[in-house]
């Protein structure tokens, strides 16, 4: 996926990040599938260290190892003071800033069992102009002879979202064609597949961000009916960049309390 007007690309992970905190040893992950998400249960409902998680405020990479420390970095974090969510100690850092620890706070710095068993492996959140060109300006592909395809809302094993096409996609034969087409306000029924639809237009590169809902304080709001994606990019003092996708619009570059809990999707960068 080309993410800026250099050319810049990279490949999306295989599903939304996961904190995984009820093994013995808590541990990062993707989500099995794209579709895939905890929703409104009893995995969000605590500030707990040892509950499941896809919902995090910003920042909270769970990485303690600079200085000057952030008050809510852990991803369990639920304070709803959003003057807590400091990277680095600062409310005016992007996740990639620090000097010498730069990248800590992003997820991606984590080792991520399902990514590379690694630390600093080479995943990151998009920035917030990224996401916006990611949605808003591409102009590498063509589906169902709309050109300049970027992406389409959908239900995917019954979840809804929305789909977003790769650099000169081409969709599998025997899959029905997209409709609604780069459809900002178009609604989640206009496209939908089932998951062996869906397997084969993965395949081919396509990625699914599902409408998983958000968390406010220890409570999960409209999962299943929006979706909420963070950016590494801060905004004013008490807030940070993300993507909104509701039934009737989707919104690539958007502010929102640092506090909420938001799902992540990381990427990392296609080497030329």
């Amino acid at each position: 996926f080309t993410i800026n007007p250099d050319g810049g690309k990279v490949h999306f992970s295989q599903g939304n990040l996961q904190y995984i905190g009820s093994d013995v040893t808590p541990y990062w992950k993707f989500a099995d599938n794209q579709y895939e998400y905890f929703g409104r249960n009893e995995q969000h409902h605590s500030s707990a260290s040892d509950i499941d998680r896809d919902l995090f405020g910003w920042g909270t990479s769970g990485i303690s190892g600079y200085s000057p420390i952030a008050t809510c970095y852990q991803p369990w974090s639920t304070s709803t003071s959003y003057d807590q969510y400091n990277p680095y100690g600062s409310l005016e850092t992007n996740l990639y800033d620090g000097g010498d620890n730069a990248g800590k706070a992003d997820w991606g710095y984590n080792k991520i069992s399902n990514g590379g068993d690694k630390e600093n492996f080479g995943w990151r959140t998009l920035t917030s102009a990224e996401w916006v060109y990611l949605f808003n300006t591409r102009t590498n592909t063509t589906v169902n002879n709309i050109q300049n395809a970027r992406f389409a809302k959908a239900t995917v094993n019954s979840k809804a979202g929305v789909i977003i096409f790769p650099d000169n996609y081409t969709h599998p034969s025997g899959v029905t064609q997209p409709t609604n087409i780069n459809g900002y306000t178009s609604n989640y029924t206009g496209n939908s597949y089932d998951a062996t639809q869906w397997s084969s237009m993965e395949s081919a590169g396509a990625v699914f961000l599902p409408a998983a809902g958000f968390r406010g304080g220890s409570s999960v709001y409209n999962a299943g009916s929006s979706g909420y994606y963070w950016s590494s990019t801060y905004d004013y003092s008490n807030s940070a960049y993300s993507v909104h996708l509701y039934a009737s619009s989707l919104i690539p570059q958007i502010n929102a309390n640092r506090y909420n809990g938001y799902s992540v999707r990381l990427v990392c960068q296609v080497e030329e």
